[in-house]
């Protein structure tokens, strides 16, 4: 059995909530997601859990139904789940590096697929300075500039971060801050 982390078992579930959004099936995005909030607000590793009680350790996540607990075994086994693998071959594109991009959802990144055969933000960038975005049905030139002030706000930033990961930084800031003799209230 492979040691995967919470953070990895989540973001191969938001993965699939995405390659299900860009199918329009109905609920399972939502289902999807909400298992991946409640794998990352686990309060021990699944992988460890899973070691210890077996099948039984899903039982207490949030979220994860029979199904998606079948999904997440198949991860603990061998790193991902066919489920998954099925939908990456048929779209053959890097959702979540493009759905990183303000403004890119999962239908944005169907469209860009289907007409411009963009796979990756490097292939985004390319077709939004080259001004083909605009040209599609449901996008236009804003679409076009925000699709590309939100790529140089990844390159600048690294993009939006997931509260639980910047939490315990933001709070040693918070304390430093709190430490000038200056500061009545932070």
């Amino acid at each position: 059995m492979r040691s995967v982390t919470n953070k990895e078992i989540a973001a191969k579930l938001r993965e699939m909530a995405a390659f299900y959004e860009m199918e329009d099936v109905q609920f399972k995005p939502r289902a999807y997601e909400k298992a991946a909030l409640g794998v990352e607000s686990s309060g021990e590793e699944v992988s460890d859990a899973y070691r210890e009680r077996g099948a039984r350790a899903f039982d207490n996540i949030a979220g994860v139904g029979k199904g998606i607990a079948g999904n997440i075994e198949e991860m603990l086994k061998g790193g991902t789940f066919k489920e998954l693998e099925k939908y990456k071959k048929k779209w053959p594109v890097d959702i979540m590096e493009l759905t990183r991009v303000e403004g890119v959802g999962a239908m944005a990144v169907k469209a860009l697929w289907q007409e411009l055969k963009v796979k990756n933000i490097s292939d985004l960038g390319k077709v939004a300075k080259a001004g083909k975005v605009s040209e599609l049905a449901r996008f236009g030139e804003k679409s076009e500039q925000k699709i590309l002030k939100g790529i140089e706000f990844l390159k600048q930033t690294g993009g939006r971060k997931i509260l639980s990961d910047i939490l315990p930084e933001a709070e040693k800031l918070l304390a430093l801050v709190k430490e000038f003799p200056e500061v009545e209230e932070a």
